[in-house]
């Protein structure tokens, strides 16, 4: 059969270079919680290539992903260190979504976790910089919550007499003998006996 040369066979050649993506590239987007269609849309590629790319590369699913930024969420809500904005910035999740994981899985919010704490923390005689380094939160958040309770210098202080006190009655000294020994009233070691008794101070 004759063909002439001035004539060139159109021959369809499909273009598969929108198709190619880098699977590292791929694998940090779906990994910093872009949307499908901004994948797909960076990368000019169709949504179902994206899939089909999760599948073939045994990459992890957006769905997996954020089963597990929630329970990183969920772990870092449990340890009480960080604020609920902190973990937004953290785990990639929006503060509304952390709001929702706390109602669903929390019995107790971070903020109520972190008072209770900061509370339990200040019958223990420690200063407020040791506190504060301790829950890793603001001193004057200590020393405001100090002065609320009512738990001063004072309270410190009874707390370290009563332990003396607790001490010297191990070794079946008398209240009075306590009384000398540590250079205070008998009353006033009747009195912190009788509040530790009732629970009033804690050590």
């Amino acid at each position: 059969m004759y063909i002439n040369n001035q004539f060139h066979a159109s021959i369809y050649q499909p273009n598969f270079q929108s198709q190619k993506v880098s699977i590292s590239k791929l694998q940090k987007e779906l990994a910093s919680g872009l949307k499908m269609d901004e994948i797909a849309k960076r990368n000019n590629i169709s949504i179902s290539t994206i899939y089909n790319r999760i599948k073939q590369f045994d990459l992890p699913s957006p769905r997996k992903l954020n089963v597990q930024k929630i329970k990183d969420a969920i772990s870092l809500l449990e340890e009480g260190q960080l604020s609920q904005k902190e973990i937004s910035k953290k785990t990639g999740l929006s503060k509304y979504l952390i709001a929702k994981i706390i109602t669903k899985y929390l019995m107790i919010s971070p903020h109520k976790k972190r008072l209770e704490a900061l509370k339990e923390m200040l019958h223990l005689p420690l200063s407020n910089k040791e506190v504060a380094q301790r829950l890793n939160t603001n001193i004057n958040n200590v020393k405001s919550l100090r002065c609320k309770l009512k738990l001063g210098n004072k309270d410190n202080k009874k707390i370290e007499c009563l332990k003396q006190i607790l001490k010297l009655k191990q070794n079946n000294e008398t209240n009075t003998a306590i009384a000398k020994k540590l250079n205070i009233s008998r009353s006033t070691v009747l009195r912190l006996l009788k509040a530790y008794k009732n629970n009033e101070i804690l050590i």
